[in-house]
């Protein structure tokens, strides 16, 4: 089911939001553009508003295939998200991420923190089974 919790009032999508869908126990965000230092305060402010948008009522997988641009704040906020989401005791994924953040999650020793997949099929079915 395609769900509009990102949308703005005036109804158009958040620059950094491709698309959003739930399925059974998890939320697949379809992220786009640039997810850097510009867009993180965005990003952040929805998620502190979590009760609002129920960020953390699920799994949540990040779909990083249409991200252009990350940076260090990329790394930061993501490790903040992980935090919240294992206090939930739910998980958080990645797929489709880019050469960029393979590389700063490398150079940062945080790849074996992050659970990462090649396959968004695996990952969806990892996550709803669980």
């Amino acid at each position: 089911m395609l769900v509009d919790f990102f949308h703005v009032k005036k109804k158009h999508t958040l620059p950094f939001i491709d698309k959003s869908e739930d399925l059974d126990g998890l939320r697949i965000i379809r992220l786009k553009g640039s997810i850097d230092m510009t867009t993180i305060p965005a990003i952040e402010k929805i998620w502190n508003s979590r009760e609002k948008y129920g960020l953390i009522d699920k799994n949540l997988l990040l779909d990083f295939k249409n991200v252009e641009h990350v940076d260090s704040s990329t790394i930061a906020a993501l490790i903040r998200a992980l935090s919240e989401i294992k206090h939930e005791h739910r998980k958080l994924v990645l797929v489709n991420i880019n050469d960029k953040l393979k590389d700063l999650l490398t150079i940062l020793n945080l790849n074996n923190f992050f659970c990462v997949y090649d396959s968004e099929g695996k990952a969806v079915k990892d996550l709803v089974n669980d």
